[in-house]
């Protein structure tokens, strides 16, 4: 799944592009049961089957100003699990999804993201490196 640039090239009033700096930092160790777990909603919800895990960043350059962005609800897999919101973003040029579920262990500053592929693996990335993101969402609308 490549990034394009087309979210960039045609400017809208109701869409933003989000930068975000961040360091790749270790996770939890519960990424891959979870992405397993929702695997089925994160198809129906994203269209593709997402590699079993994370890739956790710790944004450096600021707070993440999600809450002004409409992302994709993820519905949860079975009760007691929470809902997933999703973001649409890249990563040099590969797209993936910022996912922030609404129950979580990590910090504010932490992000998780998914794609199909093992991002580690093929961007070639490692704990310490810094990468940036960019979100493409749609913001909230005043009433």
């Amino acid at each position: 799944m490549e990034c394009s640039l087309k979210h960039e090239a045609t400017p809208d009033a109701h869409k933003m592009v989000l930068r975000i700096k961040g360091r790749i930092v270790p996770g939890l160790g519960e990424g891959g049961f979870y992405v397993e777990k929702y695997a089925e909603e994160f198809e129906k919800a994203l269209g593709f089957k997402a590699f079993p895990g994370t890739l956790n960043i710790e944004i450096t350059n600021s707070a993440l100003p999600l809450h002004e962005c409409k992302g994709v609800e993820v519905k949860p897999p079975a009760p007691g699990y929470g809902s997933v919101v999703a973001y649409e973003a890249c990563l040099n040029s590969v797209k993936v999804y910022i996912i922030k579920p609404l129950m979580t262990k990590h910090s504010s500053q932490v992000i998780e993201v998914i794609s199909p592929i093992k991002l580690r693996e093929v961007l070639g990335l490692k704990n310490g490196d810094v990468v940036e993101i960019r979100i493409f969402c749609e913001k909230y609308q005043a009433i």
